[in-house]
């Protein structure tokens, strides 16, 4: 199968908004400045939801929902690079003579809710983030979803997407939870449009 240069293209920018992004934000930690500011702002406005679009675009939700090859592509890594951090974790906190079990426990909580950022919004209280890798957790809630949506009598994928963001709205006002997997706002509309291949 031939590649289509287009999507390698929006992936390649996409790849750059989050370098950008992210050093925009060590930038500001350690030399505050307004360009780092806006930066940061206009990387974080697009980058993840091209990358929930350029999944989504690849997406068949029509076919059935492929366990094996979802759970070793996003579960399996995710899982590996949250352990590794675990034990990195506990390395660094013997070497500062620190309290091992706390940072497990701090570390393993961010690691099973999968939060990309720290919010006062979560379910269960979370004090860190996992770092990037909460991406790969919440794509694969996302598909699983949105298989599941669209195997529903009369439900195109489209509006169970809607419908997801419905859902995820009426959480955070009256029971102010939100998904699992962090910042994740809104992933599976973006993710669920796209399969529609507008």
């Amino acid at each position: 199968m031939q590649r289509i240069r287009f999507f390698d293209i929006a992936k390649g920018i996409a790849i750059l908004a989050v370098i950008l992004g992210h050093s925009a934000i060590e930038t500001n930690l350690f030399a505050p400045h307004r360009t780092a500011q806006v930066v940061l702002s206009i990387c974080f406005s697009f980058h993840m939801p091209l990358f929930f679009i350029l999944s989504g675009y690849f997406m068949h939700p029509e076919r059935r929902f492929r366990w094996m090859k979802e759970a070793k592509q996003l579960l399996f890594t995710y899982v590996v690079t949250a352990l590794c951090v675990l034990v990195g974790v506990t390395c660094m906190a013997t070497l500062d003579h620190e309290s091992r079990a706390i940072a497990l426990r701090q570390w393993g909580m961010a690691a099973i809710y999968g939060s990309g950022d720290i919010s006062n919004l979560t379910l269960w209280r979370v004090d860190l983030r996992i770092g990037a890798i909460w991406f790969l957790l919440a794509l694969f809630w996302a598909r699983l979803l949105l298989h599941c949506l669209a195997r529903l009598p009369y439900t195109p994928v489209l509006g169970g997407a809607v419908l997801c963001y419905w859902l995820y709205f009426l959480a955070l006002c009256v029971a102010a939870l939100e998904y699992p997997a962090g910042n994740v706002r809104g992933s599976i509309p973006v993710f669920g449009i796209s399969c529609q291949e507008i």
